[in-house]
């Protein structure tokens, strides 16, 4: 079993604007729709929100600890959702409203280790 550890809430995402419209991105696979943000939820609002001062965005008081897959599937929930990107395990409850494609699409990874699933998703914005 593998052992992860727990770092602060970052998880890579094309470069947004605080005012998102609604876009298609085409790539040889298949269109990404990406949603409307609300206001107060893009990408500036986010750097801001991590850069608070006092702001714990681990969940756990800024403390690396040792997350096993059994401690890392406790954690899929919206209230309390955790996932893992290449061993590296993100908090990424705080973040799932930011989330250009919506909270559904992050709660997939939930849980879980789901490199694979961030990495198709990232290929397809690379293009």
């Amino acid at each position: 079993m593998t052992s992860h550890s727990l770092r602060s809430n970052a998880v890579s995402m094309p470069e947004l604007g605080s005012r998102l419209q609604q876009t298609h991105i085409t790539s040889p696979r298949r269109s990404v729709s990406k949603r409307k943000l609300p206001p107060g939820k893009g990408l500036i609002d986010w750097i801001r929100l991590c850069r608070t001062k006092g702001k714990d965005m681990t969940g756990v008081g800024g403390v690396r600890i040792s997350v096993t897959p059994q401690m890392l599937a406790v954690h899929n929930r919206e209230d309390d959702c955790w996932t893992a990107i290449r061993g590296v395990v993100y908090n990424i409850t705080a973040y799932l409203s930011f989330h250009p494609g919506s909270a559904s699409e992050l709660m997939k990874g939930a849980g879980i280790d789901c490199t694979m699933l961030f990495d198709n998703v990232s290929e397809r914005y690379s293009r």
